[in-house]
């Protein structure tokens, strides 16, 4: 029962990661803060990833600030500042 209760937390949450000028970001690093889980964005900036609903996701990459959002719901697009 504690199993079941512990999937259905856990949501996939999908995103695109741009610079200032809207232009897509590769090879970003996305991870949980929480469970340490990850994956980097693709050539369009796009990234997909399960997070637990009280996670929160923390994105970085060489020359930019690293950046921490909460998951929310729909597709996440975030915008890195060098």
């Amino acid at each position: 029962m504690l199993l079941s209760a512990a999937l259905l937390a856990q949501q996939t949450v999908t995103g695109k990661v741009t610079d200032a000028n809207g232009l897509p970001l590769a090879g970003i690093s996305v991870q949980t803060t929480k469970t340490g889980r990850g994956t980097a964005t693709a050539a369009d900036g796009t990234f997909r990833l399960t997070v637990s609903a009280d996670d929160q996701i923390e994105l970085t990459g060489v020359g930019y600030v690293t950046q921490t959002v909460s998951p929310g719901t729909g597709v996440l697009n975030i915008t890195l500042v060098q």
